[in-house]
């Protein structure tokens, strides 16, 4: 099961890659400024840390393009961090070797990955956001996963996003996870320290339009 959602996930994001190229639509994002906001949200497991390294390392899983990679390098408060970047999505991968940092990516299916190198951080934007065409039960068994694969190799915490299930719409493709359910999941099967970042939209009141929230545990 895992080996065709992480097959199915690859050729899915060759094609929309080969569409549009290093955009945020190569991604299967449509917006330049919402992704931005993720990364942030995504990074704030860095400044809530209590005692944060002066140098951190950074894994980013399914890192596409490089997008994260070149925010970092834009933002000075950031400057320290030595990234790494991991994608199962070849044509992705030798874009970013050839045209950001050859030393800074790799090809790999990271929940098979040999690579036993651990971070301080390891983050994962949108993996876990879709499931095309899997069953709900398939999605919730892979994400889980790549959640326990996250936390074991980081030294300090993880952060990732989900969709969540508190919207007024639900398209076929995407994976929606309860934000109680994967807190419960959170506390009893990977950390007691655990942030919950489900407010930077409100649907409710027609203010705002990010549909997914963000989950921060430590170690």
């Amino acid at each position: 099961m895992q080996n065709r959602i992480s097959e199915t996930f690859k050729q899915h994001h060759d094609e929309t890659f080969q569409n549009h190229g290093a955009t945020p639509k190569g991604v299967d994002w449509n917006d330049p400024s919402e992704l931005n906001v993720r990364y942030k949200r995504l990074l704030a497991v860095y400044n809530n840390d209590l005692l944060p390294p002066s140098s951190p390392t950074l894994l980013d899983v399914g890192c596409g393009w490089g997008g994260m990679k070149l925010f970092l390098e834009n933002e000075a408060k950031y400057s320290s961090f030595s990234y790494r970047g991991v994608d199962i999505v070849p044509s992705m991968i030798k874009y970013a070797q050839k045209n950001i940092d050859n030393d800074s990516f790799y090809c790999a299916d990271f929940l098979n990955d040999g690579n036993n190198d651990r971070f301080d951080y390891v983050i994962c934007n949108a993996i876990m956001t879709q499931k095309l065409d899997h069953s709900i039960p398939e999605m919730k068994s892979f994400c889980r996963q790549i959640i326990h694969k996250m936390f074991e190799v980081c030294e300090r915490g993880i952060s990732f996003t989900l969709m969540s299930d508190r919207v007024n719409f639900k398209a076929t493709n995407l994976y929606y996870c309860n934000p109680l359910e994967m807190l419960h999941y959170m506390l009893d099967e990977i950390s007691c320290r655990v942030i919950i970042d489900h407010g930077y939209s409100s649907l409710d009141t027609g203010k705002g339009h990010f549909y997914d929230y963000i989950v921060h545990a430590y170690k």
